[in-house]
């Protein structure tokens, strides 16, 4: 016999897979109060709020102090695939306009030594 069954009657009544049956009304339940979409009250929010501003857990929040935590919360923005290549090109691209910019530049002062 199974934890959940029953004896009535002297016959095994067997309780196994069977439902309790749910309250339907339980929207009609809160008749005077507001009720959020989540099920929480005004007040109780507002209860709930005061409870955390008198704890802080904000000021108690320390991060990762181990290297390996602090490696794992600095890949937190990581978004991966493409993004890695067309950051690298995206690096590359710059260095070389960099190097262009200053190439330019080096010849327009030559240019401007000269004697005309």
């Amino acid at each position: 016999m199974h934890k959940a069954d029953g004896v009535s009657n002297g016959q095994a009544v067997s309780t196994v897979g069977v439902r309790p049956q749910e309250n339907k009304n339980t929207a009609k339940q809160t008749i005077g109060r507001a009720k959020l979409s989540n099920g929480w009250t005004p007040e109780r929010r507002a209860k709930q709020a005061e409870k955390i501003q008198s704890w802080k857990p904000w000021e108690q929040s320390t991060g990762p102090k181990t290297a390996l935590g602090k490696s794992r919360a600095a890949r937190n923005g990581f978004k991966g695939g493409i993004r890695l290549e067309i950051r690298a090109l995206t690096k590359a691209v710059n260095q070389l306009l960099r190097e262009q910019k200053d190439a330019l530049q080096r010849c327009t002062l030559e240019e401007n030594e000269q004697p005309k």
